[in-house]
C-alpha cells in the first residue's frame, strides 16, 4: 500500500470517526432537549405565574379610571351561548354586538347567529354557508391561518384570537376579529365569535373609538391611540410628551396602567402640577418602518418632545431575512450557518456563531431602524419637535442561571419567530442596536434616554424576551421620567 493510499484511508477513517461521533452527540441532544424544555418550563412556569399575580394584586390596589361615555355596557358572557335556546343565542349575537358561528372541530359550520347590530359581523356572517368551511371564501393565507386555528383549538382546548382582513361587498378591507373558543358542549365543536377588531389597519392602526373588557381593558381615543382624549389644539401652558413604540409602549392591564400614563403621573409629581402630559402612542407589532408611516399622526398630536422606545419588532421582522442566503452560491457562509442551525445541538451551544457578523448587523441596524429614526428625528425638528430615544431593555442574560436562559429561549423558539435565536443572542443583537442609538443620539443631538442602563431584571421582571410585569414598567417609566425632570425644566 503506497503512502498516499495509507493517508487516504486514515484521513477517510478519520472522517467517519468524526460523523459517528457528530451523529452520537446530535442524537443525545435530540434526546435531552424535551427534558431540557421540560425543567425550563417546570422552573419559568410558576414564575410567570407568580408575576402575574403581583401584576393582578397592583391592579386590584389601584383605583381604575372611568370608562368613556361611549363605552359598551355589559354584555352577556360568552359562556351563555351553551345555556340558550336557538332564540337566546340570537340575541346574545344581538346584544354582544357579534356574529356567532357554530362549526365542528374542523371548521364546517353547523349554524349562523348573525348579529344585527353590527353592520359588518353580518356583511361577513351572510357570506358564510351552513354545510361549507368557514374559511372557503378567506384569501389564501387567512385560509390556511383559520385551518390552523382550529386544529390548535380542538389539540388544546384552549381559545384562538385571530384578526384578518377581508373585502367588504363595496370593495374595501375591513379587519374582524375572531375568537375560536372550545364548545363545552357533549359534542365536540369549535364556536367563533366575530366582530370588529381592534385594528382599523392590522398591525399599523388601532381603529378609533373602540373599548374591550377582555383579557384586559382597553379601549382608544378618537385618534385611534390607547388613551384618553386629547385636547386639540392643545391647551396653553401643557407640556405634552408622545411616547412611540410597538407593544412594549402600548402594553398594559388597563390604559392607566401603561408604562406613558405612569410617566405622566411620575412627571406632574414631580413638578407638582397637572400641565405635564404623557400620550400613549404605542401600536402593538409597530415596526420603525411603521412609525415613519404613523409620524403626522404623532406631530397631530402637538406634542412638545417626542419618546421612541421600540426595538424588537424590527429585528423580529428583520432576522429571519438576514439569516436567509439569496443561494447557495452567491452566499455559502449564510447556507452553511443555515445548514448548521438544523442541528439541535450546534443551535443550543454555538448559536451566537450563527449569527450574522457584528459589522454585518451593524448595516442592517443602520440601514433599517437608525435609518428610520434619523427620518423622524428630521421630520420632529422641522416641525420644532425636539425627540428623545431610549435604550431598549432585555433580560439580564450576564446574570441568568441555564434554567432561566433555557426558559426565556423556549418561549422564543416556540413563539412566531421560530428558531431563529436564543436569548443571549438576541440579547447580543440589543446591545448592539444600543450602542447605535447612543452614537446617533451624541451625533445628532437628540436626548439619549439610558433605559437599558438603569433597568435590569429576569424572570422576576419581564414575561418573555421583552414584555414586563407591572413592577418592571414603573421601574421603566421612572427611568425615563428621571431624565425627562431635567430636561423639562431646562425647556420650560
Amino acid at each position: 500500500m503506497t503512502r498516499l493510499v495509507r493517508i487516504l484511508v486514515y484521513a477517510l477513517g478519520v472522517l467517519l470517526w468524526l460523523a459517528v461521533v457528530g451523529i452520537a452527540i446530535e442524537a443525545i441532544e435530540r434526546y435531552r432537549m424535551p427534558r431540557i424544555e421540560q425543567a425550563a418550563k417546570a422552573f419559568g412556569d410558576p414564575r410567570i405565574a407568580q408575576g402575574y399575580a403581583r401584576n393582578l394584586a397592583l391592579v386590584k390596589a389601584t383605583p381604575a379610571p372611568p370608562l368613556p361615555a361611549w363605552a359598551p355596557k355589559d354584555a352577556p358572557s360568552r359562556d351563555e351561548f351553551a345555556k340558550r335556546d336557538e332564540e337566546g343565542r340570537k340575541r346574545l349575537a344581538k346584544d354582544r354586538e357579534e356574529a356567532i358561528i357554530l362549526c365542528d372541530v374542523g371548521g364546517t359550520v353547523q349554524a349562523i347567529y348573525p348579529s344585527p347590530s353590527s353592520a359588518t359581523a353580518a356583511e361577513l356572517a351572510s357570506r358564510i354557508q351552513i354545510g361549507k368551511p368557514l374559511y372557503e371564501t378567506f384569501p389564501p393565507m387567512e385560509r390556511q391561518d383559520a385551518v390552523g386555528a382550529f386544529q390548535n383549538v380542538a389539540a388544546t382546548k384552549n381559545y384562538q384570537t385571530r384578526d384578518y382582513p377581508l373585502p367588504l361587498a363595496n370593495g374595501s378591507l375591513n379587519v374582524y376579529e375572531f375568537d375560536f373558543l372550545p364548545n363545552d358542549g357533549t359534542v365536540p365543536t369549535t364556536l367563533v365569535f366575530v366582530r370588529d377588531s381592534t385594528w382599523e389597519v392590522l398591525w399599523k392602526k388601532f381603529r378609533p373609538h373602540v373599548y374591550r373588557g377582555e383579557p384586559y381593558v382597553f379601549w382608544t381615543n378618537a385618534q385611534g391611540f390607547r388613551d384618553n382624549e386629547v385636547a386639540l389644539p392643545k391647551p396653553p401652558g401643557v407640556y405634552r410628551v408622545v411616547c412611540v413604540g410597538g407593544s412594549t409602549t402600548a402594553e398594559g392591564a388597563r390604559n392607566d396602567l401603561t408604562y406613558p400614563k405612569m410617566l405622566e403621573r411620575g412627571l406632574r409629581a414631580r413638578f407638582e402640577k397637572d400641565a405635564v402630559e404623557a400620550i400613549n402612542a404605542g401600536i402593538f407589532a409597530l415596526t420603525s418602518g411603521g412609525e415613519c408611516e404613523r409620524f403626522d399622526d404623532y406631530l397631530g398630536l402637538q406634542p412638545d418632545l417626542i419618546v421612541h422606545y421600540n426595538f424588537v419588532n424590527d429585528l423580529t421582522y428583520g432576522l429571519p431575512d438576514w439569516i436567509r442566503p439569496k443561494s447557495v452560491w452567491q452566499e455559502p457562509v449564510k447556507a452553511f450557518k443555515n445548514l448548521c442551525r438544523k442541528s439541535f445541538f450546534i443551535y443550543n451551544h454555538f448559536n451566537r456563531l450563527l449569527m450574522p457578523s457584528e459589522s454585518e448587523m451593524k448595516v442592517h441596524l443602520r440601514d433599517g431602524i437608525i435609518a428610520n429614526l434619523r427620518t423622524m428625528a428630521k421630520r420632529a425638528k422641522e416641525a420644532g419637535v425636539r425627540m428623545a430615544i431610549c435604550s431598549f431593555a432585555r433580560p439580564n442574560v450576564e446574570t441568568m442561571s441555564q434554567v432561566e436562559k433555557d426558559f426565556f429561549t423556549y418561549g422564543m423558539n416556540t413563539s412566531l419567530w421560530g428558531r431563529v435565536a436564543d436569548i443571549e443572542s438576541y440579547a447580543w443583537a440589543v446591545d448592539l442596536y444600543n450602542g447605535l442609538v447612543r452614537n446617533l443620539c451624541r451625533d445628532s443631538g437628540l436626548l439619549y434616554i439610558p433605559v437599558a442602563e438603569h433597568f435590569q431584571g429576569g424572570i422576576d421582571a419581564y414575561s418573555d424576551r421583552c414584555h414586563v410585569f407591572l413592577g418592571a414598567m414603573q421601574s421603566k417609566a421612572d427611568a425615563i421620567a428621571d431624565v425627562l425632570k431635567e430636561d423639562i425644566s431646562g425647556s420650560s
